[in-house]
């Protein structure tokens, strides 16, 4: 199941309305790239596709949230409600909206739907940018929420049909944070205390009073101002620096004690719906379980890195709840991936973490759709380009909806969509203002023969000519690829068709099926230098039929070098006897020449 449509209104930065179609020509639900500067209305769009489907913002159910923007949008000066709608290629229609309640001077607002959309209801549809970044500041023990938090709900096989939300208890979850707060304090008052001993603090036990009084009376000894005094090894402190200790040590048993007295509260909630706890927490690790079958394969796919020999989930070690990832190397030792990861191959593998866990939704019956809001602008550039071409050749049959506001990463995408015939649509924000909210175009992957095919029919000579123009440089770009021509390109280099077109004319006249057509192109290619680029007084004395047939011929140049079966461009071959080029599903070809 897919989004073909999705009808935006007074919604975050939409203030008026906006309509979106992911389909294609034949009016199915494709992937879709939207691209737009920053603070363009790009995550506002990701945002009421995950409210729609999920009842969600943020993977909050809470709309109004003080640390996000508004739900509403505030263009308008008095508060109207939001709409959203989208259609599934089910034909199933979701509405979901925000009600605006004002009530004794407070303005309220309402969910119109709570419920998730049952094709929805596993795991999050959207992954943004921050879940990223927010993991990687996290302490290891709050991680181990993060992830339980990251599931939804899954069928419950233990007894019945019936569903249970995998969300720990409001209650226990309010104190398990409490007590992660309390147990980093109780860490750092372990670190201070160590100093102040002398004593690494691995090498000393703190369960209760007893052991840390007696760690200290081992460890040091009040300086008695006798000469000769006796330290048996043991570290000399003054009077000043012994009360310190003992304030410190003081300090740390307060905290075991918080945190004993804590654990007996979540015990006694736990123990009230112990049935249900334990069925939730077995089935959040059952389905993390499966996540983690992915890992391995999926990183050393991606990542360089040679000395990996599995990757591995460890759960209930610290607590019932835990999660750690470990990472067992070819030399038999096993690490945790801060501490042998760089950077980039750490991002990585909490991103494909995420996408493990929502693949396994998509087992359990969530529609295989996913977004990825702004991701992969914080991840190396070269594993970016690699995790796009895994999940697309991995998951050829979802819809994955990517946003972007970098050209180069946008052409990129552009280039791994087609190299992986992962059909995709087009969506450019070109601006945006606080009243009108963005304004959005789109485009087929057939984008430039949609563009030239409306100016022919236009019958304006010098918008056939620019778009003609425009389009065989974009065949120049990637024709000079495919066809193996003398000049060896790379990405965002600065060739222009006048770099490029000599030795895409010399290897195309190859093919029978080409000569007389990339003849006819470069007779008439001063009719895009002359009208179509620059300004030229007798260019525009060109007869209408000229310019017509440019950008007949370019036309026909593009449906023969671009399949729109496979969205792959031709590619020369070495070994064909009687094929000089073609494309990946042999559908569209060039024949040499005799």
């Amino acid at each position: 199941m897919k989004i073909k449509k999705i009808y935006v209104e007074a919604f975050r930065g939409i203030p008026k309305s906006l309509e979106l179609d992911f389909t294609n020509r034949n009016g199915e639900a494709v992937s879709s790239i939207i691209y737009g500067d920053n603070g363009t209305g790009k995550s506002s769009i990701v945002d009421a596709i995950e409210y729609n489907l999920q009842a969600r913002i943020e993977r909050v159910e809470k709309i109004k949230n003080s640390r996000r923007p508004s739900p509403i949008s505030k263009c308008h000066t008095k508060s109207i409600s939001a709409k959203t709608k989208i259609e599934l290629d089910n034909g199933e229609i979701v509405e979901r909206g925000i009600d605006v309640i004002v009530k004794d001077d407070k303005v309220i607002y309402r969910a119109t739907n709570k419920d998730m959309n049952d094709h929805f209801s596993y795991v999050p549809v959207a992954l943004r940018r921050n879940d990223i970044m927010t993991y990687n500041i996290l302490s290891g023990i709050e991680r181990q929420i993060m992830f339980f938090k990251f599931i939804y709900h899954v069928p419950d096989n233990i007894e019945n049909d019936s569903e249970l939300l995998l969300e720990i208890d409001p209650e226990i979850e309010g104190l398990q944070e409490e007590c992660i707060s309390i147990k980093r304090r109780r860490d750092e008052l372990k670190q201070i205390l160590g100093r102040k001993i002398g004593v690494s603090p691995s090498r000393f036990s703190i369960n209760d009073k007893e052991a840390i009084d007696l760690c200290i009376k081992r460890s040091v000894v009040l300086r008695n101002g006798k000469p000769w005094q006796k330290t048996q090894g043991r570290k000399l402190v003054s009077q000043e620096e012994y009360d310190e200790i003992v304030r410190i040590s003081n300090a740390l048993v307060e905290k075991l004690l918080e945190i004993k007295m804590i654990k007996g509260q979540i015990n006694k909630l736990t123990d009230t719906s112990s049935i249900k706890s334990k069925k939730r927490l077995k089935q959040n690790m059952e389905f993390l379980t499966e996540a983690s079958s992915y890992l391995t394969e999926a990183f050393l796919s991606i990542s360089s890195v040679d000395y990996v020999d599995k990757i591995q989930l460890s759960f209930g070690k610290k607590t019932d709840t835990s999660l750690e990832i470990l990472v067992k190397l070819k030399n038999g030792l096993t690490a945790t991936p801060s501490s042998i990861f760089s950077e980039a191959n750490y991002d990585l593998l909490i991103l494909l973490l995420y996408i493990s866990i929502i693949r396994v939704g998509a087992n359990r019956g969530q529609a295989k759709v996913f977004i990825l809001d702004d991701v992969l602008q914080s991840v190396d550039t070269q594993i970016r380009a690699k995790f796009v071409s895994y999940i697309l050749s991995e998951l050829k049959d979802w819809q994955i909806i990517i946003t972007a506001h970098d050209r180069l990463w946008l052409n990129q995408l552009r280039y791994l969509f087609a190299n992986n015939n992962h059909e995709f649509k087009e969506f450019q924000i070109t601006n945006w203002s606080f009243e009108q909210g963005p304004i959005v175009t789109s485009k087929t992957t057939k984008m430039y023969d949609d563009f030239l095919e409306v100016a022919i029919k236009s019958g304006n000579t010098t918008l056939m000519a620019t778009t003609a123009g425009l389009m065989l440089e974009k065949i120049c770009q990637n024709l000079s690829i495919e066809l193996k021509i003398d000049i060896k390109r790379v990405w965002d280099d600065k060739y222009t068709i006048g770099d490029l077109w000599p030795g895409i004319r010399k290897q195309l006249k190859k093919s029978k099926d080409m000569e007389v057509l990339v003849e006819s192109i470069n007779n008439s290619l001063y009719i895009r230098n002359l009208l179509a680029c620059h300004y030229n007084e007798w260019a525009t004395a060109l007869s209408d039929q000229e310019i017509r047939e440019f950008a007949y011929n370019v036309q026909k140049l593009y449906e023969k070098t671009f399949c729109q079966k496979c969205l792959s461009w031709i590619s020369s071959l070495n070994s064909s006897q009687n094929t000089y080029a073609q494309c990946k599903c042999h559908n569209v070809s060039a024949p040499k020449s005799t």
